[in-house]
């Protein structure tokens, strides 16, 4: 288990396939916000908080995807 092409391969994952298994949760809330027309705090807390404590960079890049859900959100509202 330690022999080095093992050692790199776990030290080289970082945890990237599962931050890309909970990105769709993310991606859910996105359009639950633009089916409801209404943000969902709490869900959205506890998956973002998921994101989070899964993979920093994922947490980013779920942000990043939120945008256009919030600035659509924002135009059919006010």
């Amino acid at each position: 288990m330690l022999c080095p092409p093992i050692m790199e391969w776990v030290n080289g994952n970082q945890f990237t396939g599962l931050g890309a298994a909970v990105t769709p949760l993310v991606i859910v809330q996105g359009t639950l916000m633009l089916k409801k027309l209404d943000i969902n705090v709490f869900s959205l807390a506890f998956v973002m908080s998921l994101v989070l404590q899964v993979h920093v960079m994922t947490s980013l890049i779920s942000a990043l995807a939120l945008i256009p859900f919030f600035y659509y959100y924002f135009y059919e509202n006010y």
